[in-house]
């Protein structure tokens, strides 16, 4: 979703990454303190292995 504004889609720039720091993990301040705590935290962390694992599925059936 942000990668390729700098032309390279597969690769953020550090300019991409701010951008992605800034407006998405924002969004998992879910109690508004302007700070992640841990739960925070793990709830990105899960998120994100859940993103990769889908991209993964769809990779292999791709290829089959």
């Amino acid at each position: 979703k942000h990668a390729g504004r700098d032309g390279n889609n597969s690769k953020l720039s550090k300019a991409e990454s701010l951008i992605f720091m800034n407006t998405e993990l924002g969004k998992l301040d879910l109690n508004s303190d302007g700070q992640l705590d841990f739960q925070e935290f793990l709830n990105f962390i899960g998120g994100l292995a859940i993103a990769c694992h889908e991209s993964f599925v769809k990779s292999v059936s791709w290829q089959t």
